[in-house]
């Protein structure tokens, strides 16, 4: 989570990236067809349709929308990828509880 959501993007992709080709390189045959794994599911895709990185206002949003339309009631939040600065991860945090969280329970 970021207020800067275009440099967080920017940072985060070449990362996904590296991380999706590390976790194709060692999947096995009989997990060749899980969506994760699909030759045609780029990084891009991914962080557009299974992350959220966004703003705290765009985040709370998407979580509603999950609770609404899906009936979702928990989220894991992983904050920190390889690669990515410790403070970052902290301060996505930070937003988690400060911006987030009082958003959703709104």
């Amino acid at each position: 989570m970021t207020d800067d959501v275009e440099r967080t993007r920017e940072s985060v992709l070449p990362l996904l990236a590296r991380h999706l080709a590390s976790m194709r390189a060692e999947a096995s045959e009989e997990h060749a067809e899980l969506t994760l794994f699909r030759e045609d599911l780029d990084e891009a895709k991914l962080l557009d349709t299974c992350l959220l990185v966004a703003s705290p206002a765009e985040v709370a949003d998407r979580l509603r929308e999950l609770r609404s339309g899906c009936g979702v009631t928990h989220a894991l939040c992983r904050v920190f990828l390889p690669g990515r600065a410790h403070l970052d991860a902290i301060e996505s945090i930070r937003l988690l509880a400060g911006a987030v969280k009082p958003r959703l329970a709104a």
